[in-house]
């Protein structure tokens, strides 16, 4: 797909297709469906952006205040605009045109001081992007992101597990991803994603007071989610 269209698919992870619609994120049309406008889309980003920098502006006045009267002080950070895996859409290029826009949206945001926005890529790919594009060269800072160990992989494992994955489970896991941030990061949203659905079900049972336990469907779906990528791995090698 292009880019801005899953750019713009993908902020569903944030909220729900119809919240977007309903904002003007995306607009919706009877016949076509989900109509994606890149210049709309982040011209609403940019709104959402100038609000909170007002509101973070206004805490920072505040701040000064509390600072002068000894009370502790409260920061409001900068959001991030995250976009992961660049490197999975080898078109992107400066003959990219959205992406092209977007980055010239980003360096506005930056500039402005209304978000951080990140870019994990490939070295080879950013390469490219920077040659692309000298204005996006000039100012991005580059960082080199190394594999975490795997003891610090078990113990964000076990954190994120909450006591819903066995330790045979977890070594499993981590013996087979490693330190694959995407493969971890998969783990982590499957756990997140039952337990929401394990959530709504209670709401609508009739004695909501009644405990309901999630720790099969998590165990057994990662078990699934675990088995699905090493046999893709498998796959690969042959």
């Amino acid at each position: 797909r292009p880019f801005m269209r899953a750019l713009m698919t993908n902020s569903g992870y944030f909220t729900r297709m119809r919240e977007a619609v309903d904002i003007k994120l995306l607009k919706e049309d009877n016949d076509a469906g989900l109509e994606y406008d890149v210049t709309t889309f982040l011209s609403r980003l940019t709104e959402v952006f100038q609000a909170e920098k007002v509101a973070r502006d206004r805490m920072a006045f505040h701040e000064s205040l509390w600072r002068w009267s000894g009370l502790p002080s409260i920061e409001r950070p900068l959001p991030v605009v995250f976009i992961d895996e660049v490197h999975t859409h080898p078109s992107l290029n400066h003959t990219d045109s959205d992406f092209v826009t977007f980055l010239r949206w980003a360096q506005f945001c930056t500039d402005s001081q209304l978000a951080h926005v990140l870019l994990v890529a490939r070295p080879e790919q950013v390469i490219s992007i920077e040659n692309g594009s000298p204005e996006f060269h000039a100012m991005r800072q580059r960082l080199v992101i190394n594999f975490p160990p795997l003891d610090q992989v078990r113990s964000y494992l076990i954190s994120e597990a909450n006591g819903e994955l066995s330790n045979e489970l977890i070594d499993r896991i981590v013996s087979n991803i490693g330190g694959q941030l995407k493969s971890l990061r998969l783990f982590t949203h499957t756990m997140q994603r039952i337990r929401s659905y394990g959530s709504s079900e209670q709401q609508q049972k009739q004695h909501p007071s009644t405990p309901q336990h999630s720790n099969g469907r998590v165990s057994e779906a990662c078990e699934m989610l675990l088995e699905d990528l090493i046999a893709d791995s498998k796959e690969l090698v042959l």
